[in-house]
């Protein structure tokens, strides 16, 4: 039984709690939101694209005659190593000597491409034929920079030194970079400045607009001639990369590899903590997830391979090799949040390209719902992804009818509640019924407290005789446990519902409430409910019962903010439910 007491001190507490969030927002909030935005960030002043930018053509004016494997470009005559001297020796593979960059030198301006797909904005250099940023138009970060799925090798380097912490194990490079077998001619090929067929600018594609491909071309000293093409599609988060590295006889067809390094960090690591981030892989029709650590740093695979990717919460970049047959695919740790894919190629004397297709983007349903090589399996919501993908397909449904994710919600909310009613209203009539015989049960464990096996079957008798199931009142608590932590994967890993608001405060449904309001109510109908419910069990059992809605509200202060008004709604419906049953009961006592 709960006292005047016991109900004055948590209203006490949490009006407190409540009083406080909201005071630390109205005085702190707007200048905590300033800072971040103003926080410094380490950018390399040679990779800035905006400075570079002077033209604005379409893809008709930006694009040449394409340079391919039957008519190669020639190399740049002035280029050199990136010290400005000669390399002695360059070879691909025996004697190349390290590229370093001499104090106080200078490198030849690169040649810089914007590419704007409608959907992404993708800068290409002409050192090394890179791409330096990879930005989604339509998702930001919560500082409402947007999201650039390129590792920012530079910056993350410079923050560990700068915090007094190791350098990255690994040797990590540029994205959709080339590793050959000796890294000083990796260094030299991917700091070289290639030749290109198109001029710098941006290149603007359009609803209707054809693709457009851009192609580099670099030939070393040694010999060998590296061709590297991009095209790019509107509106579309896919875009296709052919590598040609033609060997000169003498050095035979050795081995190299296409790398994608990282997605770069996830800008909600609280959050973003309970998701998985990795590498994920279809291998001779097998789905693999493995993370790899400092103490594991790498794994290599060996057979068919139509699909691997980079994954986190929100973000996914899928490498599909074009044509069948078997491939050879490493996976290399560079921190947490960041992995590399290398794809193993071997160097040709013939004018055929490896061909690579990518989609980098949202893992949004619709979009990875139309790939029919298993790669939507990359929306994974763990265990109870059986149970969470008819979910959001369900909140989907409703939300194409209301428009708002919170809304869609609440009506699954009632859905569920509707399914369970009869489940419900029976084990509460149960809990009812063990009420009753209370006073029975308190003298039979009184008479048989030293005969456990006589005590268990005189309990036995007494749920027979007045036809009572222990269990009931847990079962539909224990049904909707798998529902509740699917729905939780849903609001928590579902991108479409990241920055989807709902009314008032509620601006993101993939984030806590902001300040705490509505988990404070959902603890107080938690409070309601438990008085509303009939009281079974010892003293002992029946008070830490009580405790619960004090600790389930600390649980949901960081919750998506989506779970829990989908607890408070639950809650809400069962307090009317048990008061419509109370009322049934004193009219049939009448």
């Amino acid at each position: 039984m709960i006292d005047r007491n016991f109900i004055i001190g948590l209203a006490a507490s949490l009006a407190l709690l409540l009083t406080y969030n909201f005071y630390y927002e109205w005085r702190f909030g707007e200048f905590i939101r300033k800072q971040s935005e103003q926080a410094p960030v380490v950018v390399d002043d040679r990779r800035t694209a905006e400075s570079t930018v002077k033209d604005k053509v379409e893809p008709s004016q930006a694009t040449s005659t394409a340079s391919n494997p039957e008519t190669p470009v020639q190399a740049e005559k002035t280029e050199q190593a990136s010290s400005g001297k000669p390399l002695d020796a360059p070879l691909p593979v025996e004697r190349v000597e390290a590229v370093a960059l001499p104090q106080g030198s200078h490198q030849p301006a690169d040649n810089r491409l914007i590419i704007k797909t409608g959907v992404a904005e993708i800068v290409l250099t002409s050192r090394g034929a890179v791409p330096l940023q990879y930005k989604l138009d339509k998702y930001t970060s919560q500082n409402k920079h947007h999201i650039n799925l390129r590792f920012d090798f530079e910056a993350t380097q410079a923050k560990l030194a700068k915090d007094g912490k190791a350098l990255l194990g690994a040797k990590v490079y540029p994205l959709l970079g080339l590793k050959f077998p000796k890294d000083t001619f990796s260094d030299k090929v991917n700091h070289a400045l290639f030749s290109t067929d198109a001029k710098g600018g941006e290149v603007v594609l359009k609803d209707g607009s054809a693709p457009y491909s851009v192609t580099y071309e670099f030939t070393d000293e040694s010999g060998v001639r590296i061709w590297k093409k991009y095209t790019f599609y509107p509106n579309a988060y896919n875009f296709d990369l052919s590598v040609l590295v033609q060997s000169d006889p003498k050095w035979g067809a050795f081995d190299y590899s296409i790398v994608w390094t990282g997605l770069g960090d996830d800008e909600d690591t609280s959050m973003g903590a309970y998701s998985y981030v990795g590498p994920v892989l279809l291998l001779n029709k097998a789905r693999i997830a493995e993370t790899l650590s400092e103490k594991e740093p790498r794994k290599t695979y060996k057979g068919e391979i139509p699909w691997a990717a980079h994954v986190n919460r929100y973000y996914t970049a899928i490498a599909m090799p074009a044509g069948a047959g078997e491939h050879t695919l490493s996976t290399q740790f560079i921190n947490d949040a960041n992995y590399a894919l290398e794809w193993a190629f071997k160097a040709r004397q013939d004018d055929k390209a490896e061909t690579i297709n990518f989609f980098v983007g949202p893992k949004e349903h619709a979009l990875l719902s139309k790939f029919t090589n298993g790669a939507y399996s990359l929306i994974d919501y763990g265990w109870f992804d059986i149970i969470a993908k008819p979910l959001y397909q369900l909140l989907s449904l409703f939300h194409d009818y209301v428009g708002n994710w919170g809304w869609a919600i609440i009506m699954l909310t009632i859905l569920m509640k509707v399914i369970f009613f009869p489940l419900s209203q029976k084990s509460f009539r149960s809990m009812q019924k063990l009420q009753k015989i209370q006073p029975h049960m308190k003298r039979i464990q009184e008479a048989y407290k030293n005969d456990k096996e006589k005590l268990n079957q005189e309990m036995f008798r007494l749920y027979k005789e007045h036809k009572v199931n222990p269990l009931g009142g847990c079962l539909p608590m224990i049904i909707q446990i798998p529902i509740f932590f699917a729905l939780y994967k849903v609001l928590l890993e579902s991108i479409e519902l990241k920055g989807a608001g709902w009314i008032l405060w509620i601006k993101d449904l993939a984030q806590h409430d902001p300040y705490y309001v509505t988990p404070i109510i959902m603890g107080v109908t938690m409070v309601i409910q438990q008085m509303m419910t009939p009281k079974t069990g010892d003293p002992l059992q029946r008070k830490m019962m009580m405790a619960m809605p004090v600790i389930f509200t600390f649980m949901f202060l960081t919750f998506p903010s989506g779970l829990v008004i989908y607890w408070l709604v639950n809650n809400t419906l069962t307090i009317i439910q048990q008061w419509l049953i109370y009322r049934e009961a004193g009219k049939e006592a009448n």
